[in-house]
């Protein structure tokens, strides 16, 4: 067994038992220094396993750990469990491996304060694969802003049809 694909994206799904990835290789999350920390991550993991013939049947266990690289604090830690598509051992030729895909969404983990941090991911006890992500603020001239999550007062609701039709009552 290997994971021969790990990449932290700003999105990752399966589908049909393959792996969609948006924006892959994401290395560096800006963070403007007048907001607030801790932040969220807002990555996920996209995630490709080879496993030889005798493991296809079997349920394989995905953990995922980030890590403060300056203080090696935890954290985030998620378990996961992947298992082959139904049938799909009977398409493989003799001794062919298969690859088993995940996302695993990371959006919420939370970030305490700037620096690296490791993501550290292994399947079945295996050493894992470390990916290393940077919070950082932005490059000098460069401002993020906030998105609006509240923006402000509902407008007046439109007159409805019965409203339009009869204005005076």
């Amino acid at each position: 067994m290997e994971i021969t694909t790990a990449i932290l994206c700003d999105f990752a799904q399966v589908r049909e038992g393959l792996l969609f990835v948006s924006s892959g290789g994401v290395t560096r999350v800006y963070h403007q220094p007048d907001w607030p920390l801790p932040r969220p991550l807002g990555l996920h993991l996209g995630l490709a396993v080879e496993v030889g013939p005798d493991e296809i049947d079997k349920v394989h266990e995905v953990r995922v750990r980030v890590v403060q690289q300056s203080t090696a604090m935890e954290t985030a830690a998620v378990v996961a469990a992947m298992q082959p598509l139904s049938g799909l051992p009977a398409q493989l030729e003799a001794g062919e491996a298969a690859s088993i895909a995940a996302a695993i969404p990371l959006t919420m983990v939370q970030l305490p304060e700037l620096g690296a941090y490791d993501v550290k991911v292994s399947v079945d006890g295996q050493p894992p694969r470390i990916l290393t992500v940077y919070l950082k603020p932005p490059p000098p001239g460069v401002t993020l802003k906030l998105p609006k999550i509240n923006r402000g007062p509902m407008p007046p609701a439109a007159p409805n049809r019965q409203q339009r039709r009869h204005p005076q009552g």
